[in-house]
């Protein structure tokens, strides 16, 4: 092969800068052909792995939703006793009528008065200030005591007082040598809203 460029140029020369000039064509045609394809194969990658991230996040978000599950689950009961702790607003004469049977099955009399509702942030339940003054003998205050300590609802006691007038005898039993104790109980009591 004679070229014009290559008079000069010994036949070693030749053969080099034909093998050169041919391997960088074939470098820039394969450049060619496999820029778009390197480029398509980037898009591929990208989106395998945006997909494996999403997949990870459905995966954790499925485990979150079965454990939170299960633990809905293990907290059903507790909730149940939760509402049942709360006085429901329309069932306040049940709420009435079991603190005079209290009274009542202790032999004590018993004043009740219930204030209205303060201001609490809370809007699942009402806080109600609640005053009760009862008297009775000794024993019988206590097992009262004892008896609303028992009481489903949720009820906190903020201030008690106890006195004593040696000269007032039972009602019941006039003829006891018990005196007559006077226990004031100011509490609140916590309503559904």
């Amino acid at each position: 092969m004679n070229l014009p460029i290559f008079k000069n140029a010994d036949s070693y020369q030749q053969i080099l800068s034909i093998s050169l000039f041919f391997s960088v064509a074939f470098a820039c045609l394969t450049m060619l052909l496999f820029i778009p394809s390197i480029n398509k194969i980037k898009e591929i990658r990208n989106e395998i792995i945006s997909q494996k991230v999403q997949l990870e996040r459905d995966m954790i978000n499925q485990r979150n939703i079965s454990t939170l599950s299960k633990k809905i689950e293990e907290i059903e009961p507790q909730l149940n006793k939760l509402e049942q702790i709360f006085i429901n607003k329309n069932r306040e004469l049940e709420f009435i009528t079991a603190l005079e049977g209290i009274a009542q099955d202790n032999n004590i009399t018993q004043g009740l008065q219930l204030s209205p509702a303060s201001e609490t942030t809370n809007k699942l339940y009402k806080k109600i200030p609640l005053s009760l003054k009862c008297q009775g003998e000794f024993e019988h205050i206590l097992n009262y005591l004892t008896d609303l300590e028992g009481l489903q609802y949720y009820i906190t006691v903020n201030h008690l007082t106890f006195s004593s007038d040696k000269s007032a005898r039972s009602i019941q039993a006039p003829t006891a040598t018990n005196p007559i104790i006077t226990m004031q109980i100011i509490a609140d009591t916590y309503w559904q809203s």
